[in-house]
């Protein structure tokens, strides 16, 4: 599913995430994004999981300060 095609279906912790990693070039963000597009209606540990693969992506990708930013829409810090 195309990551626009997921954020409309998906829940705000989802779309949240598609938004945080939609420009980071890491190549494990490309593959939270594909999981993220295959799942959009994602919960519990699976959801969890993501989240802090997502996390440390980002903080990997940006730094902690953009990766808190980041996800500051869905209170992930």
């Amino acid at each position: 599913m195309p990551i626009d095609d997921a954020k409309e279906c998906a829940g705000p912790e989802i779309s949240a995430l598609l938004e945080a990693l939609a420009d980071c070039c890491h190549p494990r963000a490309s593959r939270l994004l594909q999981q993220l597009c295959a799942n959009p209606d994602m919960c519990g540990p699976e959801l969890e999981q993501v989240q802090r693969d997502a996390r440390h992506v980002l903080c990997l990708s940006f730094g902690t300060m953009e990766a808190s930013r980041r996800l500051s829409a869905m209170a992930l810090q």
